[in-house]
């Protein structure tokens, strides 16, 4: 079992297990109120919720590793006792790439521009070589498309823990959870508020780098090299809510399109263009 984050005063404590299951603690100190939900791989759609009020600790201390087994086997001992709550999931076509559309198409782009900075089309990079007695030039566009991958549903009003542990097991990543609060405008402390019954779309947003070459000034585009970043990000259905759209910035590197590497990206492409104007095979 691996700890993707720990807390107090309502800050999430997130294992999941090797075995697929997922276990989310949300805790109050002051109130000594404890959250738990538990989702089983036996069954992805449901999840188990237990609250336990006033934990008899002389030493409420949640960042303790301790702390959390102790809670874990003292609620799967009284399973029977849980509430559960249901979600259903649509999957979509991860491959099937568009620019930005509606509210949460906005939203998305928003984000990324605060990451990676706005859209841009033809910039010369000042990178050039002068081959042959021919001015070779490199130009840049950088563009955002989005994939819909998974919508979860639920249909009645569900406790936040139960919520953050089937979003986690999609992405486990220590800022999921406050992303996810931040989506449907609810704060960790509120463990016993339901969030009325909606939807939220997991999405995989692209930055697309497109590089080209021209040669003296032409209107004729050799190349291309191509580069993408890829975030995952989360839309609430209510496109009208306060920050209803997040992004979650990464440090992942970045991917090369097929048969192309970093020197393809920076150089080769100069040498792909002296071939096709030259046209060597």
């Amino acid at each position: 079992m691996r700890n993707i984050c720990t807390g107090n005063c309502g800050r999430p404590f997130v294992h999941v297990a090797d075995s697929g299951k997922v276990i989310v603690i949300l805790t109050n100190d002051p109130d000594h109120i404890i959250d738990i939900s538990i989702k089983y791989e036996s069954d992805p759609t449901l999840v188990y919720n237990w609250t336990i009020y006033d934990y008899p600790v002389t030493t409420f201390s949640p960042d303790d590793s301790t702390f959390g087994g102790g809670i874990i086997e003292c609620v799967e001992g009284d399973i029977d006792n849980a509430t559960i709550f249901e979600f259903s999931f649509d999957e979509t076509d991860e491959n099937c790439m568009t620019i930005a559309e509606g509210p949460a198409g906005q939203l998305f782009t928003e984000e990324l521009e605060l990451i990676v900075g706005p859209e841009y089309s033809n910039r010369f990079t000042y990178q050039m070589k002068v081959i042959e007695g021919h001015n070779y030039k490199l130009y840049e566009n950088m563009d955002f498309r989005f994939s819909k991958n998974t919508v979860i549903t639920w249909r009645t009003p569900v406790k936040l823990s139960a919520l953050l542990t089937e979003l986690l097991s999609l992405l486990p990543l220590p800022k999921t959870g406050q992303i996810i609060c931040t989506v449907l405008g609810v704060i960790f402390t509120a463990l016993e508020q339901l969030i009325p019954a909606a939807s939220v779309t997991y999405y995989t947003c692209a930055v697309t780098y497109t590089r080209y070459v021209t040669i003296d000034d032409g209107p004729r585009q050799y190349g291309p090299a191509f580069k993408f970043r890829y975030f995952k990000g989360y839309a609430n259905t209510d496109v009208n809510a306060r920050g209803s759209a997040q992004v979650i910035p990464n440090n992942d590197p970045p991917v090369y399109d097929m048969n192309q590497s970093e020197y393809f990206f920076n150089e080769g492409i100069f040498q792909q263009a002296y071939k096709d104007y030259n046209n060597i095979f």
